[in-house]
């Protein structure tokens, strides 16, 4: 991780800040949490604006199988092929 005195600590990979970064993490987990109890709750309209929003923010495995989730309940053919895809492809390359 390297540093510079007049920001904070920055990724040595691709030089963005970890702070930003480790915010917009903890955003798209609250959205995906969020996006989890929707499923509970039957609330599937609601599940996929929480789970869209978390994919705009960050493209994760855990993001594309709750989407992957909630396209299968609101039996939409359309978004459990992207969904589908979307993971295929994150495990792919993990």
């Amino acid at each position: 991780m390297a540093s510079n005195n007049h920001q904070g600590a920055t990724c040595s990979r691709c030089g963005c800040e970890l702070e930003i970064l480790a915010l917009l993490h903890q955003l798209t987990q609250s959205l995906v949490n969020k996006a989890w109890r929707d499923i509970q709750g039957n609330q599937i309209h609601s599940t996929l604006q929480h789970i869209n929003e978390a994919w705009s923010l960050m493209h994760s495995q855990e993001v594309a199988k709750c989407g992957l989730v909630a396209s299968v309940l609101s039996e939409n053919l359309t978004a459990i092929h992207l969904w589908s895809q979307r993971l295929a492809k994150l495990q792919k390359e993990s």
